[in-house]
């Protein structure tokens, strides 16, 4: 399709389409045409507009595998117990970056912050944060020492900026974990508790960023 130009005055507009939408570029004229007072004609070839090319946001995060250790100054076949979930980890955890970081502080790690697993038999976590923050959700969970006033303390065994990575040495971790607490439980061990530890692998390996 063709473009006119028209000179008005001491400028020359012409109009051009650019999908459904018109625009008009508006030049000098002056060292060009200074004596008309009009002119029209065709540009050939048509301009030509190269496609934008569509970039897909991507979210930098880092993956941390942690175990937890519970009631570390004293026997865990004495006194009471507490059973870690999804829930009471990620409360605790935003407790210590509050106390520690404030509430800036807080308000940025959560935009990726999540506890992603919790295996309450191995008590292994898979915890995510953005590539930001994540140093300071790590020192926050270090400074960590309770769980709804259970003494805890957290253990880093990985460290990633790969999902696929993350995984890999979780399922490593928790396979050696599950030997130990079978060495642990003994003859205690019941056929519930291993299916039990089978779902927690198989969440593992649909684990989703």
């Amino acid at each position: 399709m063709m473009k006119w130009l028209t000179l008005f005055g001491s400028y020359i507009t012409f109009p051009i389409k650019v999908g459904e939408n018109l625009f008009f570029f508006l030049i000098e004229s002056t060292d060009l045409l200074g004596h008309a007072s009009s002119l029209s004609l065709s540009l050939r070839p048509p301009l030509r507009f190269a496609p934008l090319r569509k970039r897909k946001m991507v979210f930098k995060n880092r993956y941390m595998v942690m175990e937890v250790f519970m009631n570390p100054n004293r026997d865990q076949a004495a006194g009471d117990s507490i059973i870690i979930t999804q829930f009471n980890v990620s409360n605790a955890i935003k407790d210590s970056i509050l106390v520690n970081f404030g509430e800036c502080g807080l308000a940025a790690s959560l935009g990726s912050f999540q506890v992603k697993y919790v295996n309450p038999i191995t008590n292994m976590c898979i915890i995510r944060a953005s590539r930001e923050d994540y140093e300071k959700v790590w020192a926050s969970i270090t400074m960590l020492r309770s769980i709804g006033h259970y003494p805890v303390v957290f253990n880093l065994l990985d460290l990633s900026g790969n999902l696929q990575a993350t995984k890999t040495a979780a399922l490593k971790c928790e396979k050696a974990k599950f030997e130990q607490y079978k060495l642990m439980v003994g003859d205690r061990l019941s056929a519930d508790d291993t299916h039990r530890m089978n779902n927690y692998l198989a969440k593992i390996e649909v684990l989703e960023h």
